[in-house]
């Protein structure tokens, strides 16, 4: 397959539009408050480069996608981590004109995701090294995350507040797909990454169910001090809580509560760190 032309470049940015009838639109997906404040800066992940040299991956739709539930994981986590875009892109299908949101987030769905060190992208790439065939090595190191999506958000401030949101931008001809972190700001991948936001055609917002075993506990090693235990297919993190907002807030309904709505204490698991 040949590169593409500098024109093209310009003209694509890596989003092709399909709407499906078995798309669920906003709304249909259960909803929870995870950051009360709807801003995600801060937990966006390390700005990535989707462009080589005089090549585009044209994946713009993957690494809006992965920079989504990166934020998320750090959010729940406290931890950062770098999810390999690459292998995504590879997976799902992208081709010089783009790809689908839904190929890229079904292929998460069914193929799981493996770190950036494990599938990593060249410092300098053409199109068909970018794309090269993946070893069933790395396929095998796979983790599977569980994640859910739905379209068309008539509220953006509401369903921040749940998680970033893949936003796809009028941006030259025809699209281009980034994370929208806040109601002012976008994460791109292209330099410089942050940057204000632009003209919104549609947004998708993507929920990470992947780090599933969130545990309320008392941190003994320091007198008073509660927190979640999280375990994710990559690791077990503990994440102490500074408020009860922010507890609350991070363990939704892992946080056992009284009638009156604060956290009951006595429940939780006690744990030596």
């Amino acid at each position: 397959m040949s590169d593409p032309t500098i024109n093209q470049l310009q003209q694509n940015r890596g989003v092709i539009i399909e709407t499906k009838i078995t798309d669920f639109i906003a709304g249909v997906l259960p909803y929870q408050v995870v950051n009360p404040l709807g801003d995600w800066s801060g937990f966006e992940p390390r700005g990535e480069n989707q462009f080589s040299n005089h090549q585009d991956s044209m994946a713009c739709v993957t690494f809006s996608a992965l920079n989504c539930i990166e934020t998320q994981y750090k959010f729940l986590t406290g931890k950062e981590i770098n999810f390999s875009d690459r292998f995504i892109a590879k997976l799902s299908g992208t081709t010089q004109q783009g790809n689908t949101i839904q190929k890229v987030l079904d292929t998460i769905r069914k193929y799981g995701l493996v770190l950036e060190t494990e599938w990593p992208t060249p410092a300098s790439f053409s199109w068909d090294e970018y794309y090269a065939t993946i070893p069933p090595e790395v396929l095998a190191k796979a983790r599977k995350f569980t994640i859910g999506y739905e379209f068309g958000s008539p509220d953006y401030a509401h369903d921040l507040k749940q998680a970033p949101l893949q936003m796809i931008i009028v941006k030259d001809n025809p699209y281009h797909a980034v994370e929208m972190i806040n109601l002012t700001r976008q994460f791109d991948s292209y330099p410089p990454y942050d940057e204000m936001q632009q003209s919104i055609h549609t947004v998708c917002k993507i929920i990470l169910k992947g780090v599933p075993m969130t545990e309320f506990v008392r941190n003994l090693s320091v007198p008073g001090e509660f927190g979640l235990l999280i375990s994710s297919p990559v690791c077990k993190t503990y994440v102490p809580a500074s408020t009860e907002i922010d507890l609350k807030a991070r363990g939704g309904d892992n946080i056992p509560l009284k009638a009156d709505g604060t956290v009951d204490y006595t429940k939780a698991r006690d744990i030596t760190l």
